[in-house]
């Protein structure tokens, strides 16, 4: 009878010793808030750039020319050209050659970041 009770015994020891230690690990999880900040504002602002039907060029709402285009991107402005964003607005009757031009232009300028914004009712129908 003695031999059962030692026997019930060692198989409780046996399943503490295994239970006991996975009981106890613990793992750290760093999980990010559950309501998100507010969105970073991006450290350089957007120059605004429309080209017009006849090629011409409009920097943030004011005329410019081809000529002093670099020259009025980098008035005033604190950041370099490779960080800065440049958004090309554009009709569809601009010339594709005025546009390859402009982005040639910016590109030796050292701007790098450019998108295209185009202005129209969207992809023809069929």
């Amino acid at each position: 009878m003695w031999w059962k009770i030692l026997a019930a015994t060692g198989a409780l020891v046996a399943v503490a010793a295994i239970a006991v230690p996975i009981a106890t690990i613990r793992i750290q999880i760093d999980l990010p808030p559950a309501a998100p900040g507010p969105a970073p504002k991006p450290a350089c602002p957007t120059i605004n750039l429309e080209i017009g039907a006849a090629g011409s060029l409009a920097l943030n709402g004011a005329p410019t020319t081809a000529q002093r285009l670099l020259l009025d991107m980098s008035t005033g402005r604190r950041c370099a050209p490779d960080s800065t964003p440049v958004a090309i607005h554009a009709g569809s009757q601009v010339k594709y050659g005025d546009f390859t031009k402009l982005t040639e232009e910016l590109m030796s300028g050292g701007y790098t970041k450019l998108t295209l914004v185009t202005e129209g009712r969207g992809w023809p129908s069929k």
